[in-house]
């Protein structure tokens, strides 16, 4: 899923990212180079700063076969 329309101020100004944390959370676009891989991609709208998360696919896949907890 892929966020490109901005949910809280209708921008289509929209850079997707990743969400990681070292302490505290942070955002990462896709433009900077750092190697990093998350299982959650980020959508953060340029014009007014809101990011917005989604479980990667293939995560959410792995998700759905674990059993259920006991």
């Amino acid at each position: 899923m892929a966020m490109n329309k901005c949910s809280k101020c209708g921008s289509r100004n929209i850079d997707p990212g990743q969400l990681y944390s070292a302490g505290a959370v942070a955002y990462k676009s896709d433009k900077h180079r750092l190697i990093f891989n998350s299982n959650c991609r980020a959508y953060a709208c340029l014009d007014c700063g809101y990011v917005e998360t989604y479980v990667d696919p293939e995560y959410r896949e792995r998700i759905r076969k674990l059993p259920p907890r006991a």
